[in-house]
């Protein structure tokens, strides 16, 4: 009896100290709004990029048991990747990530993935009549911009007419942003030069509020995206071309 409590013990601090370890090199990983049979966007936030050669999103969706696996891009701290549409389905997707160091070790997020330890989760919603009359237009989600090319635009084109647009409120990492915003009857839009040099670099979640006239929540959207210098934003422009040629290429040779 008391082998067994002593190897029970052991267990469960194995366990727990398994639990309790901290990413080395990922210090969040946000979502963008996962909807049925709508691509969803991950993005990581690196604490430094300095001793990564890559990092690889594994994924599947639920009632499949091999993952799937897509590189992500790495722009400035952050590392991005987009689960295609077909993927996308409720109620969740399993997913981690798998980090390649340059000594060519490996470390998974969260840690200890190859030991037990569950991976994450993506919820998924059913799609909404309402994510048709409210959109966001711009940035798209998962986008990677500079500061100045950076354009916030909320299209209420097809909103029903008991939606007040002027009740809006508009989110960027939780924090209100909805003073920056220049309202029209049908179009919100705040420009990048509003945050008057003011916004940092990084993964964002923007996230809008829509209410109707008597004050009640109507409907809530969100997008992430990515805020980079300039220089960055060309080596991405750049290199998205580049996978694009390649990929051109490579199906002109399929035929």
């Amino acid at each position: 009896m008391k082998k067994f409590i002593v190897i029970s013990l052991i267990l469960i601090f194995s366990i727990s100290n398994i639990e309790a370890q901290v990413s080395d090199y990922i210090s969040a990983v946000r979502i963008g709004d996962a909807k049925d049979k709508i691509p969803v966007n991950v993005s990581a936030t690196l604490f430094s990029t300095e001793n990564i050669s890559g990092i690889n999103l594994f994924f599947k969706k639920f009632g499949e048991s091999e993952y799937r696996n897509i590189e992500m891009l790495i722009a400035g701290n952050t590392a991005s990747a987009q689960i295609d549409a077909e993927y996308v389905l409720p109620p969740y997707i399993d997913y981690y990530l798998l980090i390649t160091l340059k000594n060519g070790n490996t470390q998974t997020y969260p840690v200890g993935i190859e030991q037990g330890i569950s991976p994450l989760q993506i919820a998924v919603s059913g799609a909404s009549e309402k994510d048709k009359e409210i959109i966001i237009l711009s940035p798209t989600d998962g986008e990677i911009l500079s500061r100045d090319n950076l354009l916030i635009s909320i299209s209420f084109f097809k909103a029903p007419d008991n939606v007040d647009i002027k009740k809006t409120k508009i989110f960027l990492n939780n924090e209100d942003i909805t003073g920056l915003a220049l309202f029209t009857n049908e179009l919100i839009v705040i420009s990048g030069e509003s945050f008057e040099g003011k916004l940092p670099g990084g993964s964002r979640l923007l996230k809008v509020e829509v209410y109707d006239k008597d004050g009640n929540s109507y409907h809530s959207i969100s997008k992430t995206f990515q805020v980079v210098s300039a220089a960055v934003a060309e080596q991405v422009s750049s290199r998205w071309k580049s996978l694009g040629n390649l990929r051109a290429e490579s199906r002109s040779e399929t035929f």
